[in-house]
């Protein structure tokens, strides 16, 4: 995981691609980069010198697939009742498995509104 200021994303993002080449089993990098946008502007950087990755060191296929988001709004305080931790030790609620935690994404996607999940 990378976290970078917006206007540095492209050339990260540019530095990334140098080391590590999208795989030969993807046809495109359009099917290597989530977003579209950032590959565009990854492609349109003049990568400096000290960034370009060596050939001989180059890693195809060592990523799979480059998934770029923002880190939204910041840490968010849940309720205990959507929470999948118990509050009074920090350790994972008792029978917490899969369905557990999904239930807890659907109290939470409620609890959050119709901006949970949307795609802007």
């Amino acid at each position: 995981m990378i976290y970078t200021l917006k206007e540095h994303t492209p050339l990260v993002l540019a530095a990334v691609l140098s080391k590590f080449p999208r795989p030969d089993a993807l046809a495109s990098d359009e099917e290597f980069v989530s977003s579209p946008g950032g590959l565009a502007a990854a492609k349109a950087v003049e990568l400096p010198e000290a960034l370009r990755c060596a050939e001989e060191y180059k890693m195809p296929g060592a990523v799979r697939y480059i998934y770029q988001t923002t880190s939204g709004d910041g840490p968010r305080r849940l309720s205990e009742d959507i929470s999948l931790v118990d509050l009074s030790s920090g350790m994972p609620k008792s029978g917490s498995g899969m369905s557990a935690a999904t239930a807890a994404s659907a109290n939470m996607a409620k609890a959050l509104g119709s901006s949970y999940g949307s795609s802007d």
